[in-house]
């Protein structure tokens, strides 16, 4: 019923399902699935979902001080490998239970201030603490670049007018 998307809103919508959401592809089609969230400075929480050929992929996260809950949702016949911010596996819950009580969780390995885990289809639900050697200013560098990038677009196509096309992060020219 609407207008086809432009460029720019293509951009912005793949920036954001990719680094807040922390919804990517680790094969094609969907059929492996990754889940990292950047918690950058400033958000404190993030929804949304992509439909993908094997159904929705949801991420839901939300920040409260060092508390972090994340509501994850993989569809059928696919796998998830998901980065939850904690120091180790053990500190990390699920509906409650200790993730390693959870039918469908498989602890792959912690590190970096993230605990991975690779999930079934399913919907589940992980609370943990961030850990304190992970400041907030430390992932700063990660949200900046996509606020710049985005910038940079919409310069481009104020000043160039309505008519024209936003350049492309290289440089090139965008056809609409």
């Amino acid at each position: 019923p609407g207008a086809p998307a432009r460029p720019t809103q293509i951009v912005r919508r793949c920036l954001a399902r990719r680094s807040i959401l922390g919804i990517d592809t680790d094969g094609p089609g969907f059929q492996k699935i990754l889940m990292k969230p950047e918690l950058g400075e400033g958000v404190t929480w993030a929804r949304g979902h992509y439909d993908s050929i094997h159904g929705r992929i949801a991420s839901d996260w939300k920040r409260e001080g060092t508390a972090f809950t994340w509501s994850v949702t993989v569809p059928p016949n696919t796998t998830a490998t998901v980065h939850v911010p904690a120091t180790k596996s053990a500190e990390v819950t699920e509906g409650g239970k200790a993730v390693a009580n959870v039918e469908g969780i498989t602890p792959l390995r912690s590190g970096d201030g993230r605990a991975v885990f690779l999930l079934s289809a399913g919907t589940y639900r992980f609370a943990s603490t961030i850990p304190a050697a992970q400041p907030l200013d430390a992932l700063r560098p990660i949200a900046l670049p996509l606020v710049r990038f985005r910038s940079r677009l919409f310069r481009g196509s104020s000043r160039r007018g309505a008519r024209s096309a936003p350049p492309d992060p290289i440089g090139r020219r965008i056809s609409e």
